[in-house]
C-alpha cells in the first residue's frame, strides 16, 4: 500500500485492486495508476475538503466518486460528469466499485468514510472530530464531546490499516489531539496521518512523541510526502 500525503486533509491511497483520493483541493497530484480504478471521496462541501476540479479527474482515466449527499446540491458542478457519482449519507453502508464504505455522522458537516477492500481498511475522519473551542460555553463542548464519543463507539474494536484524522492547532494545546485521542478509545490504527493542521507539521512531531499514539504516527514534513506501507495479502 502506497499512502501520499497531498495537502491539508487529502491523501491518494494506492491499493492492490482500487486507488482511493480523499477530499483533495489543491496540491500536486502524483501519477495515478490507470490499470486500476480511481475512487475519489468527498466528505463535505467545505471549501479545504471539496473542489469541482475533482471531476477533471475522469477525463484520464476510469473514475468513481464518493461523495457526502449535500454535495449533491451542487448539480451545475456535476452536470457534464459520465462517471458514477454515489452521493451517501452517515450511518450506512454501501458497496461500491468492490468496495465496502461505511459512513459515520460527522460531527461539524457530511460525513466520515471506513473503507475496505477486503484487505484493508481505511478511516478517513474528513471533519469528524472533537472539537473543543475555548470560546464556546461549556454546555456546547459538553455536547460535543458526547456527539463524538457516540460516533466513535460505533468502531468499538476495529482496527484500520491507515487512518487519517484532524489534529487542529486552533484548538490549542489541549484540544488539538482530543479527536485521535477519543479514536484511539474505542478503535486502533497501524498507521496514524494527522491532517487538517493548517500546514504546521510540527503537530505530527508532538503527536509522535506522546501517548497514546507513538509509533503508529506517521511523521508528516512537506506535502508530497509519500508512504510505503504492508498490505495483507
Amino acid at each position: 500500500m502506497k499512502v501520499t500525503y497531498i495537502h491539508h486533509s487529502a491523501f491518494l491511497v494506492e491499493l492492490t485492486g482500487h486507488t482511493l483520493l480523499f477530499d483533495y483541493t489543491e496540491g500536486d497530484l502524483p501519477p495515478i495508476p490507470k490499470d486500476k480504478p480511481l475512487v475519489v471521496f468527498a466528505s463535505h462541501f467545505h471549501a479545504d475538503h471539496f473542489s469541482a476540479k475533482i471531476y477533471d479527474l475522469e477525463k484520464t482515466q476510469e473514475t468513481v466518486y464518493v461523495l457526502s449527499h449535500e454535495i449533491g446540491k451542487r448539480r451545475r458542478a456535476m452536470r457534464d460528469v459520465t462517471s458514477p457519482i454515489h452521493l451517501v449519507y452517515a450511518n450506512e453502508t454501501y458497496d461500491i466499485c468492490g468496495l465496502k464504505v461505511t459512513t459515520l455522522q460527522s460531527t461539524d458537516a457530511g460525513v466520515a468514510f471506513w473503507v475496505e477492500d477486503g484487505k484493508a481498511a481505511i478511516y478517513h475522519a474528513g471533519d469528524l472530530n472533537h472539537w473543543y473551542w475555548a470560546e464556546e460555553s461549556e454546555s456546547w463542548n459538553k455536547q460535543m464531546a458526547g456527539d463524538y464519543r457516540a460516533q466513535m463507539a460505533k468502531l468499538k474494536g476495529k482496527t484500520a490499516d491507515v487512518a487519517f484524522m484532524p489534529v487542529d492547532p486552533r484548538l490549542g494545546e489541549d484540544g488539538y489531539a482530543l479527536g485521535a485521542e477519543g479514536y484511539f478509545a474505542f478503535a486502533n490504527a497501524k498507521a496514524f496521518f494527522p491532517m487538517h493542521f493548517w500546514g504546521d507539521f510540527q503537530v505530527c512531531r508532538r503527536l509522535k512523541e506522546s501517548e497514546p499514539f507513538g509509533a503508529c504516527v506517521m511523521e508528516l514534513e512537506a506535502d508530497g510526502q509519500v508512504f510505503d506501507l504492508p498490505e495483507d495479502e
